[in-house]
């Protein structure tokens, strides 16, 4: 049985990672964030709130706020741009948010203890021998924190990101079991990139594994426990971080996530079960829709689709609508489980006999 495991932001909502409908609150309350970044993302919320005069949208989520903002970046606004930044008009409004994003999505609080609270893959599959599936599983995410990979790493296995990447290490021979194997490890296709992943040439992706693990809440540096940081590192950790930004106009800018988008589509097409965890189906990302309908429709072997989420009863509620665009075949696979995917392990949503886990 090949296992599919699609992940979006209610899997990390738990660890205490915002959604796109409360992440300005959570962004713009981080101690972390430079007070120029915090003036933009003020901006960028007025900015977007008048728009609602000609366009209706959601004054609080990242996806409508940010994708105004994009398009009439695009379109040379200069009105836009002299309001967005107090210091810098010049300032890119997508490379900005990408190191927003970083920050927000790399602090971890309570470094101490955080990671012991992260499930491991045996606790989160509940298979009683994992070593017989672990070949047959895989991730797809459009979340761009590292609790997968960390949730792996305490089974002792790494991730393998599918693209072209280098481990870059760090200074004073500091060594860190490596999150990422080619060869071995888990396959987890990250569609909107990663904190940890850095552009270099453009024919592989830098990744560097424990330099966000550390990033403090009480603390704007990155705390990193060892003596010293590379001059090679630090500079590749201040460019831009590989990351799509949660807008409607995506850019297709990165061939590695081309790869990756392409490994994701064949890992559906095989699937015999798929499980959507926190992935809420928002209605306006007809990219995502097309991608899962081109990838779904040469499986022949899937049998059933899981939605598991504290809100899944609304969220198959809003798939079996007719106007939401998902078609009889889809439906007809439908189970849900409605509550917290830490409740309950994978083996146990398999096998319920509880009368939990509803099919529609």
């Amino acid at each position: 049985m090949e296992y599919v495991f699609f992940i979006g932001a209610g899997f990390s909502a738990g660890y205490g990672m915002p959604v796109m409908n409360n992440f300005f609150e959570k962004a713009r309350n981080q101690q972390m964030l430079e007070d120029e970044e915090i003036y933009f993302l003020n901006k960028l919320l007025q900015e977007a709130r008048s728009a609602n005069s000609f366009l209706q949208s959601s004054p609080t989520n990242l996806e409508d706020i940010l994708s105004f903002a994009i398009m009439s970046e695009r379109l040379n606004n200069e009105n836009y741009s002299s309001n967005i930044s107090k210091t810098n008009q010049n300032i890119g409004t997508s490379k900005t948010m990408k190191k927003i994003i970083q920050k927000v999505y790399s602090c971890i609080p309570e470094k101490e203890t955080y990671l012991d609270k992260i499930k491991s893959l045996s606790e989160f599959c509940g298979f009683s021998n994992l070593d017989n599936h672990r070949n047959k599983i895989k991730f797809i995410t459009t979340n761009y924190d590292l609790f997968i990979e960390l949730m792996l790493r305490k089974d002792k296995l790494t991730t393998n990101p599918i693209c072209k990447f280098n481990n870059i290490e760090f200074a004073n021979n500091y060594k860190v079991a490596n999150l990422y194997n080619k060869k071995t490890g888990i396959p987890v296709m990250k569609l909107h990139g990663s904190v940890n992943w850095f552009s270099n040439d453009g024919e592989s992706i830098d990744v560097v594994d424990d330099i966000v693990i550390y990033r403090s809440q009480d603390n704007r540096e990155l705390e990193i426990k060892i003596p010293a940081i590379s001059d090679n590192l630090k500079e590749i950790v201040d460019r831009s971080p590989i990351i799509i930004p949660p807008s409607y106009l995506k850019p297709k800018d990165n061939q590695q996530l081309d790869k990756i988008w392409a490994e994701a589509s064949k890992a559906l097409k095989e699937a015999d079960l798929i499980f959507f965890i926190g992935y809420s189906f928002p209605q306006t990302d007809t990219e995502m829709r097309y991608f899962l309908a081109s990838s779904l429709v040469p499986n022949y072997k899937l049998t059933k689709i899981y939605i598991i989420d504290i809100d899944a009863a609304n969220i198959v509620k809003k798939l079996t609508n007719d106007e939401n665009g998902y078609g009889y075949h889809f439906k007809k696979m439908l189970f849900y489980y409605e509550g917290k995917w830490e409740s309950k392990t994978i083996q146990d949503i398999i096998d319920d006999k509880s009368g939990d886990v509803k099919k529609i």
